[in-house]
Order: structure tokens, then C-alpha cells, then sequence
């Protein structure tokens, strides 16, 4: 997007992940296109940008029809921020917009008018709510990261709430094996499942990083001009990960239809892997509303791991799947 408005196209470069030190935030980068050439700007005019979370996906997005273009990003444990321009410079502006309690594992953020009010709305790609996982504001999803053990390597440490007592995701046999003091504080099962994770971490948990994640739905998000209202997808869309998104009127009634498709395959041995998106054609009605159609009378049918899909010369839709034969559609000519 051209941040700075003298007429070239800058870059927003996304950080993923640290090797060796998930889930410690990447840094993150505005290049600003001088001539052809990039020049690295994230300390001057977004320096809240530069280690913001584990990104995933990104838009520059004239949200607030000041007619420069802003920022939203998405990633891991991250909500969906939201980057305001101000004359060349961003500031974020995530918890003044009603955001601040979507953190989740978003993969894919687009925009579009999908009510057809004239300012620009978006669809979040999440992780969905069938997952062996779930989040909510009032007992969110946790991961906390520290060398707990004092072995020189970090300890990743997932919990959640059972009751009003914040516990770990993994048993005490998974969790020795990573840090072995546990079974010397805790001889017995039963003392470590009587343990809350405070008392089976001790101190170091309150230095130790900390992300939770409140919000595992995909959302439809509704630009209200004062701020944001989420809508979450219909439910066949919270089968799996969202990781694709191509909004288009496919059907030509006008209005901006949903093309999704995703699933998640790398989870560790005991976690079973998110598989249940068999892709989804959703139609918009104009009004920010979208109702799923089978894939029988769709003919969008896009099972596997999919990495990517794009819309390409108003005909074709092409699905990028990892291990798999990449998928392609072509719109009927009624569509047409």
C-alpha cells in the first residue's frame, strides 16, 4: 500500500516465527519504497508494528475514508489489530475499536463492502470451533513460555481453565518429560492433578511470556464508522481452519459472495489434526449476512491441506494444497 502517498507502492513484511523460540514474536517490517529501492522505516513510523505477534496475514485498508490506507494485521495469539494512518505514521488503535478481546489463531484477514454501505468490512479466517481447543473471554486458551527447568532451552506450556482453575493442556507424564522437576514435586498423579498450574509452575510463571487466545470463531467483521461489530460465520464455516478467502460477487446477483477453504494438518502426535473444511461457497446478501451452499449444488469441493487460494481473471478459482495436486474451478457461464 502506498503509506505515504507520493504515488509508489510500499511494503508491510509480516514476521511468522522465531526458530527454536515460539512462541517469542518475530520482528516485523514497513519498507518504504524510495525510488525502486527499500528502505526499513518500522522504528520511525510504526515502531508498535515491529514485534507486534506471530503474523499470519495482513491488509492495507482505508478503514476510517480519510484516503490513506491503514493497517490491519492478524497472526497466532494475536487480535485482530488494527494500524491507523496518520499522516505517514501508525498508531494502534486495536482496543478503541472494540477489538481488544479477539485474540485467537487467525490465518486469513480480507476486505470488502459486504453490506454495501460504502466503507469497507472484512472477513477473519480462524482456527473454528471444532477444535480440540476452545477459547472464550471468560476462559480463554493459554500458553505461557520461560526455561522453567533452568536447562537453557524454553519450556512451551499450554492451559485452560477447568472450572475457575487454570490447569495444564498435558498430563504429568508429557509434562515430566519436558521438565523433569515435576515428578519430584509431584510423586504422585494425583498430586498433579489436584495442582493448578500456578502452584505446578511456581514463580517463574509470572515472569514467563504469556498470550491467551479469547476468540477461535471466523468473523465476519462489520465496519460500523464509529468501529467494529463481529458476526461470526455460519456454523459450517467454524468446521476446521479458515486459511483462504476470496470474496466475490461468484454469482452475480450484485452482491459479494465468500469462496473459503483451510484446515490445519501440522498439530503435534496427540492433537488430531483440523480436517473437517471440505471448502465452502457462503452467499452474501448485501447486507453483511451469508448463507452456506452444498458443495453438490456449488461444485466448489476443496478437501486437504490448503495453504492458498486466488481468484484469477474473473473465471477461475485455484486452491493450493500441501502434499496434494492443486484444484482449480472454472465459473459456469450461468455464474458468468
Amino acid at each position: 500500500g502506498d503509506y505515504d502517498q507520493d504515488g509508489d507502492l510500499d511494503l508491510f513484511v509480516g514476521g511468522r516465527i522465531l526458530p527454536q523460540k515460539y512462541p517469542y514474536p518475530p520482528r516485523s517490517y514497513v519498507l518504504r519504497n524510495d525510488g525502486g529501492k527499500f528502505t526499513d522505516v518500522t522504528e520511525s513510523v510504526a515502531p508498535e508494528l515491529a514485534t507486534r505477534g506471530l503474523v499470519t496475514s495482513a491488509v492495507w485498508s482505508d478503514f476510517d475514508g480519510d484516503k490513506d490506507p491503514d493497517l490491519f494485521v492478524v497472526g497466532e495469539w494475536m487480535p485482530i489489530a488494527v494500524f491507523e494512518n496518520d499522516g505517514g505514521h501508525f498508531t494502534e488503535i486495536t482496543e478503541n475499536k472494540g477489538l481488544g478481546n479477539t485474540t485467537g489463531w487467525w490465518f486469513k484477514i480480507v476486505e470488502n463492502d459486504f453490506d454495501g454501505d460504502g466503507d469497507p468490512d472484512y472477513v477473519v479466517g480462524n482456527i473454528g470451533l471444532n477444535h480440540k481447543f476452545t477459547a472464550t473471554e471468560e476462559k480463554p486458551f493459554n500458553v505461557y513460555c520461560s526455561d522453567f527447568d533452568s536447562t537453557g532451552t524454553l519450556d512451551i506450556v499450554l492451559a485452560y481453565y477447568l472450572d475457575k482453575d487454570l490447569v495444564p493442556v498435558r498430563g504429568r507424564d508429557c509434562s515430566s518429560e519436558q521438565m523433569p522437576f515435576i515428578t519430584e514435586k509431584f510423586p504422585t498423579f494425583e498430586d498433579f492433578g489436584e495442582a493448578t498450574l500456578p502452584e505446578i509452575l511456581g514463580d517463574k510463571i509470572n515472569t514467563s511470556l504469556h498470550y491467551e487466545a479469547k476468540l477461535f470463531a471466523s468473523v465476519y467483521l462489520e465496519n460500523t464508522g464509529t468501529g467494529f461489530e463481529i458476526h461470526p460465520l455460519p456454523t459450517l464455516a467454524q468446521l476446521s481452519a479458515v486459511t483462504s478467502i476470496i470474496p466475490h460477487d461468484f454469482n452475480g446477483d450484485g452482491h459479494t459472495d465468500l469462496v473459503l477453504a483451510g484446515n490445519m494438518y501440522q498439530t503435534e502426535v496427540e492433537t488430531s489434526r483440523a480436517d473437517a473444511n471440505l471448502g465452502l461457497f457462503l452467499t452474501g446478501d448485501g447486507h453483511g449476512n451469508f448463507e452456506p451452499m452444498e458443495w453438490t449444488q456449488s461444485g466448489f469441493f476443496a478437501p486437504g491441506d490448503v495453504k492458498d487460494a486466488r481468484f484469477l481473471n474473473g473465471k477461475i478459482v485455484v486452491v493450493a494444497r500441501n502434499n496434494d495436486r492443486t484444484l482449480v474451478f472454472r465459473l459456469s457461464k450461468e455464474a458468468l
